[in-house]
């Protein structure tokens, strides 16, 4: 990332953030629960979307 910022003026770095297989379980609980506010989930028009942003940390490193 380093050498493309300073390389490359029309670079921007995606900032990510990364969450676990339990967080998302329990996000998804509190979506199925009726909570309208969540961090991972984005209600939009009656329409759940993931956050462009999210990148799923896995519990098992075989997959």
């Amino acid at each position: 990332d380093q050498h493309l910022y300073t390389t490359d003026p029309i670079y921007t770095p995606e900032e990510k953030t990364f969450v676990t297989e339990t967080q998302v379980i329990r996000e998804t609980l509190w979506l199925l629960s009726g909570v309208k506010k969540l961090f991972i989930f984005q209600l939009t028009d009656g329409k759940v979307t993931v956050r462009n942003d999210i990148v799923v940390t896995h519990m098992t490193h075989v997959c």
